[in-house]
């Protein structure tokens, strides 16, 4: 008992530092894995590619083929052991139907057809070990890292073509256009506004208006001084 507290330590301490991103995947296929280890002679072949499995609450869920041809390089909820994705079975329990895992019971299906398959060989049954799961979570990790700077570079290619696109020169407005399109975007910020934004806006437009004024009108009275008293001519 000590001997696995102390194993699924060291294993939780290796995913923590060197595969986070996979760590609650990774957790979900080995409990479930070790579950179905733990539990024996509960699976029942009822037909091709139909099985009948107890599980440990004495439930009997159907476990079928899913797709057999699934990429070889899929990793979905992927178990080193068994050998097989998230697409290898379906299940009728809950934790396949309702939260899409790999679940025990197709664990056991798969532990089931290859201990078939080795007794017939006169092979040994392999364990699942943390070895094996660091070194290919490792390189599942690479891969994935590979795949998203791929679509980063995928993604920043289509954002530079869309700013160029953007860039190009707009045509040109008349300035009855302008004023018309300026009107509508500032009447549309207007009402949208609350009467205490709005009271300060206009507040400070008859500000501007009023320091407007005032400055026109002293350019006028310069220019009428500068008329009524003209500069002398240099001689």
């Amino acid at each position: 008992m000590l001997d696995r507290v102390v194993e699924d330590k060291e294993w939780n301490r290796i995913i923590e530092t060197e595969r986070p991103t996979e760590t609650y995947q990774s957790r979900i296929v080995r409990d479930k894995h070790r579950k179905a280890e733990n539990l024996q002679n509960m699976v029942e072949e009822v037909g091709f590619g139909e099985f009948s499995v107890r599980s440990n609450s004495n439930k009997i869920y159907k476990v079928v083929y899913g797709d057999r041809v699934c990429r070889n390089d899929c990793r979905l909820m992927y178990c080193v052991v068994c050998q097989i994705c998230l697409h290898h079975y379906k299940c009728q329990c809950p934790e396949f139907m309702i939260k899409n895992n790999l679940c025990k019971h197709m664990h056991m299906v798969a532990l089931f057809e290859r201990e078939r398959y080795e007794c017939g060989l006169g092979q040994t049954k392999d364990t699942f070990t943390d070895l094996e799961e660091h070194n290919y979570c490792k390189r599942v990790l690479m891969e994935t890292e590979n795949e998203h700077n791929y679509c980063d570079m995928q993604k920043n290619e289509e954002v530079k073509m869309l700013i160029e696109n953007n860039q190009q020169t707009p045509l040109p407005l008349d300035d009855e256009t302008f004023r018309k399109l300026k009107q509508e975007s500032l009447n549309n910020t207007l009402n949208a506004l609350n009467i205490d934004d709005f009271k300060e806006l206009m507040s400070n437009i008859d500000g501007w208006l009023r320091k407007k004024n005032e400055k026109n009108l002293t350019k006028k009275g310069v220019q009428e001084t500068q008329q009524y008293y003209p500069v002398s001519e240099q001689i």
